[in-house]
């Protein structure tokens, strides 16, 4: 038997100490991966309630991790319309508050994923739904986050569709129709597209008391129906 001198023991114990937290780093993480995964599911089934303590421990697990962050944000968004349904203002400000905090962090982080960016359009259109006395401010976020994922992700049909609706719920209804005109350029059978530029036609070939007063415009969304 070769015998071990104390340098060689210092070694060993060395290694053996980081393999044993190399082991502890692996096991924290898939716990926390587990916590995140079960409260993305219960998102995607609309239980926020009970998705919101995974996913607050996944992020509290690992606080660098944008992506738990990011739909931890979706889920409190969730969570303040829900309370501002119940005409509780003061939870549902809260949550929005820390809701938009979280996207603020990842986006400024992350300015060139377009996930965040679309994900961050669905924040602020779930906030300007339910928080009406915020709504035009909450739409005006949204259309400066889809206005930036267009433009990391130009030939993304969905995100120019989704662009085109936000720009006439917020009165824009003639750019609406331009981007519109866009999409179906990028996607020709896409039918919810068609629908909506449809509408907005009709939109423009009314006044206020829904007498058609452009005759052309009316013939453009009977064309595109």
């Amino acid at each position: 038997v070769i015998p071990v001198n104390p340098f060689q023991w210092t070694g060993i114990a060395i290694l053996i100490g980081i393999a044993c937290w190399m082991i502890l780093g692996l096991i924290w993480y898939r716990q926390a991966d587990i916590a995140y995964a079960l409260g993305n599911n219960l998102d995607k089934t609309g239980n926020y309630q009970e998705a919101y303590p995974q996913l607050l421990q996944a992020v509290q697990m690992i606080p660098n991790e944008s992506v738990y962050k990011d739909e931890l944000a979706i889920d409190l968004a969730a969570l303040a319309a829900g309370f501002y349904s119940q005409k509780d203002a003061t939870h549902g400000a809260t949550f929005a508050r820390n809701a938009i905090a979280l996207s603020d962090e990842v986006v400024s982080n992350h300015p060139n994923n377009v996930v965040y960016w679309k994900n961050r359009v669905r924040l602020f259109y779930t906030l300007s739904a339910s928080d009406k006395s915020n709504e035009k401010l909450y739409l005006q976020q949204a259309v400066k986050a889809i206005d930036t994922a267009k433009a990391l992700a130009p030939t993304d049909a969905k995100i120019s569709y989704n662009q085109g609706i936000l720009y006439g719920q917020i009165g824009q209804t003639t750019k609406a129709v331009d981007i519109l005109n866009e999409t179906i350029k990028l996607k020709p059978d896409y039918a919810t597209a068609y629908v909506a530029l449809g509408l907005f036609y009709h939109e423009l070939a009314i006044d206020k008391n829904g007498k058609v007063i452009d005759p052309d415009m009316q013939k453009k969304a009977i064309d595109t129906y």
